[in-house]
């Protein structure tokens, strides 16, 4: 293996990571940094989108919202 091949692979890995999307499609759930309400049962709590009776509730360990 020459420099320049190895140069070349690194550049395209870097043009790669640049380019490519964190996540494809549309978000599923709500935003993790949105506050719910705390509920009687020790869980947070968030209806999204609001007045569409989904609700999810914070996973303590993730700090993402989980649909119920």
């Amino acid at each position: 293996m020459t420099i320049t091949s190895t140069k070349n692979y690194a550049t395209h890995a870097i043009l790669a990571e640049r380019t490519t999307p964190m996540m494809t499609g549309r978000q599923s759930g709500p935003d993790p940094n949105w506050q719910g309400v705390w509920g009687d049962d020790g869980y947070e709590w968030l209806e999204h989108p609001q007045g569409s009776d989904e609700w999810y509730w914070r996973d303590a360990d993730t700090g993402q919202w989980v649909k119920h």
